[in-house]
């Protein structure tokens, strides 16, 4: 794990941190699963203590992040990635072969019962 010098709501800085612990954990010949992030100490941008010792412009990061969010919300979702995202969706894509069904999640998906 690592912990940031100040929060960050800046998809930039929590994948180059993301990457430098992927560096510090990377093992050459052992095969890999992709896996999740767990984020923790998620706090309103409003309450942030900002660092002494990391120079940001939390001014410009602030307005790349909104306008990557408007284009994304507006052209749908994923339209607008980081570069180190990937251009296609295939290697990050889901394996589906033990998907379970949506029972509790679908309202088509529910069983029915006729008397």
């Amino acid at each position: 794990s690592i912990k940031l010098l100040s929060h960050s709501c800046d998809t930039r800085v929590l994948i180059k941190y993301a990457f430098i612990i992927l560096e510090d954990l990377y093992q050459s010949g052992i095969e890999y699963k992709k896996a999740g992030i767990k984020l923790s100490e998620i706090r309103d941008k409003s309450h942030t203590q900002l660092s002494l010792f990391e120079m940001t412009d939390f001014i410009s990061s602030d307005h790349l992040m909104k306008a990557m969010d408007r284009v994304n919300t507006r052209e749908g979702s994923g339209s607008l990635k980081t570069a180190v995202c990937g251009v296609t969706n295939k290697a990050w894509a889901m394996n589906r072969n033990h998907k379970s069904k949506r029972f509790l999640t679908g309202w088509n998906d529910l069983k029915g019962i006729s008397c």
